[in-house]
């Protein structure tokens, strides 16, 4: 190789580091600790403390031993004390075991079973929306009785048998029973 070619590749491979040199980047930073921010929490739901009280007819009288008849409309009132936070939480409370259908049967006639939601006192805060038998509960400020009444009517005039020979069991209230509390979607809810 003579010397004219050994210098121009010299050259060459000079200018490719000094155009190598002249592309790194450089840059500067900075970093600050935030202030003024807040941290996102979830909300929360519980349920404690459930109670479901006797049978009563529409005076308020209880229902003894010896049972309901055709003609007869008793309730019963079962409440459960909830505590939730949540900007958007609104809840309905539910028998869920034992499981209540709409109706039962005592021999061969027919009684009809309701169950409603409701909101006891002090309600501090939440709010009952009675469209739709939920509660709000996004302005609470402590726990909040929630109430399911069940209420069994037993129809008279209906066509039926002469009556049971033995007393038979419609709705045991009294134990093995679960009060759930549901969260209800925030988008399907209107404003009371």
């Amino acid at each position: 190789m003579d010397r004219l070619t050994k210098a121009a590749i010299a050259t060459g491979a000079s200018a490719v580091l000094l155009l190598g040199g002249a592309t790194t980047m450089a840059y500067w930073t900075a970093s600050s600790s935030a202030s003024g921010g807040t941290a996102l929490v979830s909300g929360m739901l519980s349920a404690t403390g459930y109670n479901c009280g006797g049978w009563t007819y529409a005076d308020n009288t209880p229902v003894t031993s010896a049972g309901i008849v055709p003609g007869d409309t008793v309730t019963a009132i079962c409440s459960v004390s909830v505590t939730g936070s949540g900007d958007h939480l609104y809840v309905s409370g539910a028998i869920t075991a034992p499981v209540l259908g709409s109706t039962a049967t005592v021999e061969s006639d027919t009684l009809t079973i309701v169950t409603t939601t409701g909101l006891g006192m002090p309600a501090n805060g939440a709010v009952f929306n009675s469209s739709d038998s939920t509660v709000d509960m996004s302005a609470s400020t402590g726990a909040v009785p929630l109430t399911v009444t069940v209420t069994v009517t037993y129809p008279y005039g209906e066509t039926g048998s002469a009556g049971p020979a033995a007393a038979i069991p419609i709705i045991d209230l009294s134990s093995s029973v679960t009060l759930t509390v549901t969260q209800i979607d925030p988008s399907t809810e209107t404003t009371p």
